[in-house]
């Protein structure tokens, strides 16, 4: 791995946590309450950030793509103001711009799993 790499990674992971407290602290939304942050990944400068996020609240409800959808807008609508809250709590030259994106990786491996379960099952 290049020091430019390992800089990256180190760099979103600090992301990750300050966002993940200015969410829990510093917005006081109730729409986007219970907003996880699974993955930060930068571009190569710096300059843009993929913030992929998951919504804890949301499991059992009939209208959940709807749900997500209107999370992911009024989250979006909000991150010039977490940029600015990020820009303030960590020390970067460049606060790269934030873009959040609704992460289904765990809905996948839920799947999968189900599909594993039924085929031992039939053994």
């Amino acid at each position: 791995m290049t020091k430019k790499s390992i800089r990256n990674k180190q760099i979103s992971q600090e992301i990750q946590k300050k966002i993940g407290i200015i969410l829990q602290r510093k917005i006081n939304d109730q729409r986007i309450y219970m907003t996880n942050i699974s993955n930060v990944i930068l571009s190569k400068d710096i300059a843009y950030c993929k913030v992929f996020v998951t919504f804890s609240n949301i499991e059992n409800n009939k209208n959940k793509t709807k749900i997500i959808i209107e999370k992911i807008k009024i989250i979006n609508k909000a991150s010039g103001f977490i940029q600015y809250l990020l820009c303030k709590s960590i020390n970067l030259r460049i606060t790269p711009k934030i873009f959040f994106i609704y992460d289904n990786s765990l809905e996948k491996i839920k799947k999968i799993y189900n599909l594993i379960s039924k085929s031992i099952e039939k053994k």
